[in-house]
Formats: structure tokens, C-alpha cells, sequence
């Protein structure tokens, strides 16, 4: 009698002991350290009937591996629970992720431990037409007052992360707990973690998370015609970043579009109202030999458009009249053509070396000055065809890919890419995560995609989408 009330009074220790058994976990705490990517969900039912109506939402060619975050909202199609929640996506041994989605749940519906698929776990009713839809089940596991589900059973019955004494970093609970207030949905990402997972890979090629930010903080929206994340991201002094190239500057009014051609495929701008701090920035990531900073200290904003195989630097300055002075002494020959003057210039690196952050691979050949702005171009072609297109207001503002974007873009930007769809996917992929652009499938709309950085003092905002193109162009006034 006694051995067995001393094995009860030690499985009721062993109970108490075991910190999967704590009802005062919190759903912050429950996130393992090691999340890649967090998902807070505040409304489940209105976020899937909002994926359901985005024509942008699409099944993913890549599978798992893929980097895409058009995959972490397939992963909510899933879900039949409607409580609010985190769907966070873990690396695991296969070098990809795992998605499971942490919730609290009503004291009465605890069952501690237990694991039932999606079909029968949620004990609210479930449309059978939904679930026929999800090629995979969901499991559910109940620990305290949590319920974790996801497609990997042993995952969320084992839950071994619980049992260890790491959590997220401090820095980012408070984030979690106080973002999207009001908002559906919004993505936490940890980019050191998300690079690690593909650092091996070749899914991930050219400019990573990492090269980014050090973490990101979006809000998701979408309409049927739209998917946009929107937020901020943070940067760290020992790791350069393309959000640190901004750091302490303020952005001017973007006036690029109106010197770039109609037909462009897209533009990249970035501006500065203070060149020589975002020199600075520039040159704690970049060394070699730079040209002289009294050429460029003037300069507010530059640009690259990009048209089929051509490739044109823009500068806008405040008056720049040793730049305007070194271009005349280095000139060959100068003429004429469409009452604009069109030097041209032995092959220079002067722009590179000027902005090795943004421009690489142009060698300028010919130019020309339209009040205080400069146009470098690397063939005469198409330098005359810019000018013609300026001279008759053909130009990028006016387009249907521009005037698609506008309303959702802010007037002033530290940095702006917009791109005709895929098209500039390469160039893209330079300076941001490529994971960012739509799905390449056939099936999406004809769209348009941006992203614009607006660096403010110590921070900057971000804004990314893609969207519908207008079915009309702009008419003009």
C-alpha cells in the first residue's frame, strides 16, 4: 500500500515538473526560438475569405523550399479554427519548413496532450467542401491552455522546444503582442534565420533577407486586385543592410518617372535630402576608389529605368555645376537633337564608382542635361529616345504600370522599385528578396509590382505589393 502512494506522490511530482503541463504559458512564449517567420492572425475566418478573393493567393510551384510568402498564406487555406493565433514556419531536417499554428483555447474544450486531426479537433463545425480541399491533415495537440496544429503530428505532439529554456528574443515579444492592432494579419520575420535555412540551397539566389534587414514587421491587405505588406524593418550598427544605406536621411519627392520613357519595364530610384550622409552609409559597406564628392554632393535623387536590353542612369540635383563642367571637359563630341545636347563620353565607371550600392555593369557613353537633371545613357539610341519620349510627354509617369501603382505608393521615397510583373526579376533580385515578387505563373492577372522604403531618421517604412494592372492608360490633361 505504501509503494503504491509513494509512485503516485512521485507521477504527481513528475506532473507538476513538466513544463509542457504550465496553463501559464502564453502564446508568445510558445513560439520557438528558432521561427523564421511569425504570423500573428487576429481574425482567421476574415483573413481566409480574403485570401480566398485575392486573385494573387495561388498554389506555389515551389513546394516548401520555396522562399516565397505566396506559400505561408496557402498554409492558412488550411485552417478551420477561428481563433486568433500565431502560424509560425520552422526549419526542419529536410532543409525546409514547418508551419504550425499556436492558439489559446476555452479551459472547458482542454484535453492536455491529447492529438486528433483537423477533421474532428476543431470542435466547431467545419464546411466538409473545405477540408476536401487541404491535401494534407491537420493535427491538433493540446497542451495547458494552447492548442497546436500543423501537418507534421510528430512535431506538435512532441513539441521538444517547449521543454527547453529557450525563448523568443525579448526584443520581439512586446512587437508581437502590440502589432496589428486593427489589422487581420501581420508577418514577423527574422531574416539571419530565414537566410540559414537556405544558405546551402539553390532556391535562393541573389540578395537575401539578411542583405535586407535585420528583422521585418508587415501588415498584410488584400482586395481581389491587390497584395500588399506594409510596416517597418530594423537594422543592427554590425551588419550592413540595404534599410542601413538610409540610415539619418529624409527622402524627396520622386520626379524619375518624369524622365523616364513610356514603355520602360520599370524604375529603380533611391534620394537622399543630404548626399554626403548617404555617402557616408555608402562607404562603411562599400571601399575602392570613389570620385571626387564634389561632383555629386548636389544630387537628390537617381535613378535606373530599364527598357528591353537598355539601361539609363538619371541624376537630379539641386544645380550641379562641377559635374555639368567635368562632362564638358570630358566629352568628345557633343550635338544636337530635339533642341537637347547629347555629349558623348569615352566608356566611364564614373557612376559606379560614384554609387557602387546601386549601379554596377554601366559604362556610360553618352549624356544629356534637361534643366538640373542628368541622363546617362550607354548607347545613343536610346539616350534620343528618351528625349523624344520627354518631348512629348510620353513618359513612365504616364504609364499604365506607374499609374496602376500610384495610389497605393507614398509621394516621397527613400527608395522605389516598380517593375512591370516579373520582367525585372533579375535586377530585382539585386537589392530584395526575390521571395517578395508575386508567383511565376500563368495564372496570375497581369500585374504590376512595387516596393518602397521611406527611411525616417533612426527607422524605415516599408510598402510592397503587387497589383492588377489599370485596364486604361492615364489621359492626358
Amino acid at each position: 500500500m505504501r509503494s503504491i502512494l509513494a509512485m503516485g506522490i512521485i507521477a504527481i511530482l513528475l506532473s507538476a515538473c513538466n513544463p509542457l503541463e504550465s496553463s501559464e504559458l502564453s502564446l508568445e512564449d510558445a513560439i520557438p526560438d528558432n521561427a523564421a517567420l511569425i504570423f500573428r492572425v487576429n481574425d482567421p475566418t476574415t483573413l481566409r475569405l480574403d485570401l480566398q478573393n485575392c486573385d494573387f493567393v495561388l498554389p506555389s510551384s515551389g513546394g516548401e523550399k520555396e522562399p516565397n510568402l505566396m506559400h505561408l498564406l496557402e498554409q492558412l487555406k488550411g485552417l478551420t479554427t477561428e481563433d486568433p493565433g500565431y502560424l509560425v514556419a520552422l526549419p526542419n531536417a529536410a532543409d525546409s519548413l514547418s508551419y504550425i499554428y499556436i492558439s489559446e483555447i476555452q479551459p472547458a474544450k482542454q484535453a492536455s496532450d491529447s492529438l486528433s486531426t483537423g477533421e474532428v479537433s476543431d470542435e466547431k463545425e467545419v464546411d466538409v467542401e473545405e477540408l476536401k480541399e487541404i491535401n494534407t491533415p491537420w493535427f491538433s495537440s493540446e497542451t495547458g491552455s494552447l492548442r497546436f496544429s500543423g501537418k507534421d503530428s510528430l512535431l506538435i505532439t512532441e513539441k521538444k522546444w517547449l521543454k527547453s529554456d529557450t525563448h523568443p528574443d525579448r526584443e520581439l515579444v512586446p512587437l508581437l503582442k502590440s502589432a496589428g492592432q486593427g489589422k487581420t494579419a501581420s508577418l514577423f520575420i527574422q531574416a539571419s534565420q530565414l537566410d540559414s535555412l537556405y544558405a546551402n540551397s539553390e532556391v535562393q539566389k541573389g540578395s537575401g533577407w539578411t542583405d535586407l534587414a535585420h528583422s521585418l514587421a508587415l501588415d498584410l491587405h488584400t482586395s481581389q486586385d491587390l497584395l500588399q505588406w506594409t510596416g517597418v524593418g530594423t537594422t543592427t550598427d554590425s551588419v550592413p543592410t540595404l534599410l542601413s544605406l538610409f540610415a539619418n536621411t529624409q527622402p524627396v519627392v520622386n520626379t524619375l518617372a518624369g524622365l523616364s520613357p513610356e514603355g520602360a519595364d520599370g524604375l529603380l530610384t533611391i534620394s537622399f535630402t543630404d548626399e554626403a550622409v548617404f555617402n557616408a552609409n555608402q562607404r562603411k559597406q562599400y571601399t575602392g576608389e570613389k570620385v571626387a564628392d564634389t561632383l555629386f554632393q548636389t544630387t537628390e535623387e537617381v535613378g535606373l529605368v530599364f527598357q528591353g536590353t537598355n539601361k539609363a542612369v538619371l541624376i537630379n540635383t539641386y544645380g550641379a555645376l562641377s559635374l555639368s563642367e567635368f562632362l564638358q571637359d570630358s566629352r568628345s563630341s557633343v550635338y544636337e537633337y530635339q533642341g537637347k545636347e547629347i555629349g558623348i563620353l569615352e566608356s566611364s565607371p564614373i557612376l559606379e564608382n560614384a554609387f557602387p550600392a546601386f549601379i554596377s555593369d554601366f559604362k556610360v557613353t553618352h549624356y544629356t542635361v534637361i534643366d538640373n537633371a542628368f541622363i546617362f545613357c550607354e548607347n545613343k539610341r536610346f539616350t534620343e529616345l528618351i528625349i523624344r519620349n520627354i518631348n512629348s510627354g510620353k513618359t513612365f509617369d504616364n504609364s499604365v504600370i506607374y499609374e496602376s501603382a500610384r495610389s497605393e505608393l507614398a509621394e516621397a521615397s527613400s527608395l522605389l522599385l516598380i517593375a512591370d510583373g516579373r520582367k525585372l526579376e533579375n535586377e530585382i533580385g539585386k537589392y530584395i528578396p526575390k521571395a517578395l515578387l508575386a508567383d511565376d505563373s500563368s495564372d496570375l492577372p497581369e500585374h504590376v509590382f512595387a516596393f518602397q522604403l521611406v527611411a525616417d531618421r533612426s527607422f524605415c517604412h516599408l510598402n510592397t505589393f503587387v497589383k492588377r494592372k489599370s485596364s486604361s492608360r492615364k489621359k492626358q490633361g
